[in-house]
């Protein structure tokens, strides 16, 4: 049985120095393949057909974001499922065709300064891709390693050492406040027995800002109501 978490919680960035070798690629912006943070629902979805869509209400830790508090927003977005083109992999993985990519979209406020539910304010704050490796624990070490090494090679040293067990593993760091995070989710079948999961997560600092512009447009809402006052 699969369980797809929507929303993973971002590591506190630590800054390291990057290696000689790759700071010409770590000091640029990361993005998801390729797609500018900020970019219009409309736009995105031109290029990944959508399975499916869940209300973003991020509490808690899922909204804590570079040391941010950023908390009980109520429902200020959508999470979009997505899977890549038949026969595309992920640094040489597979991932799920269904639900192996995730987006998340922030709504705006619109001209009056409320949030508008609508796609067509909507920005794209946060992707990542999944890797789901059943119960295959050498598989799942294997590929763990091999990601670790690759984004190393790309994005330079690791800005925050990776903790043991499960969970928060690894953040590299790029230019304008942009990052990308390697996250391990070990979980239980119904019937016994564990599934591995590796999660690559893609986001940036402007991220709590937005977050924080659609929490004011829903506080603005919500002072506005006097229905029996």
């Amino acid at each position: 049985m699969k369980k797809t978490t929507l929303l993973l919680s971002l590591m506190l960035i630590i800054c390291g120095s990057s290696s000689a070798f790759a700071e010409s690629i770590y000091e640029k912006p990361i993005l998801f393949r390729g797609i500018e943070w900020g970019t219009p629902y409309n736009e995105v979805v031109e290029s990944y057909e959508n399975k499916g869509e869940t209300v973003w209400k991020p509490d808690g830790l899922d909204a804590d974001f570079f040391n941010g508090q950023a908390k009980h927003y109520g429902e200020v977005g959508f999470a979009m499922r997505s899977g890549l083109p038949e026969g595309e992999t992920v640094a040489g993985y597979e991932v799920d065709y269904y639900d192996g990519v995730h987006f998340n979209f922030v709504y705006t406020p619109d001209e009056t300064g409320r949030l508008s539910e609508d796609k067509d304010h909507a920005v794209l704050c946060f992707a990542s891709y999944m890797f789901d490796f059943g119960g295959k624990i050498e598989e799942y070490n294997a590929a763990l390693e091999d990601l670790t090494n690759k984004l190393t090679l790309l994005y330079g040293d690791i800005d925050s050492e990776p903790s043991a067990g499960y969970g928060n593993r690894a953040v590299w760091k790029g230019a304008e406040g942009t990052l990308v995070s390697l996250y391990c989710n070990r979980g239980s079948y119904l019937n016994g027995g564990y599934y591995y999961r590796i999660f690559i997560q893609y986001s940036f600092e402007g991220m709590e800002d937005l977050l924080q512009d659609a929490k004011a447009a829903l506080d603005k809402d919500f002072a506005s109501i006097t229905d029996g006052l």
